[in-house]
């Protein structure tokens, strides 16, 4: 947990995404160049913890899927 204010940054290829400071971060649109390992750097008064990668991986199917 952290001590207010915290402040997020949130990386792609460890990276940090322009504009990308909130709590949470949506990929979209989902395309191939958005493939990659992201992350969150979290800092308070005390220091900055940066979590774990997290693998986005997109692939186009040949076929078309069938139900």
């Amino acid at each position: 947990m952290g001590t207010a204010p915290l402040t997020y940054q949130w990386l792609f290829n460890g990276q940090p995404i322009a504009g990308a400071t909130a709590t949470s971060y949506r990929v979209d649109p989902v395309i191939h160049a958005n493939g990659g390992q992201y992350s969150a750097r979290v800092t308070d008064k005390t220091g900055t913890l940066t979590s774990s990668s997290a693998a986005l991986t997109v692939t186009t199917p040949l076929v078309p899927p069938s139900v």
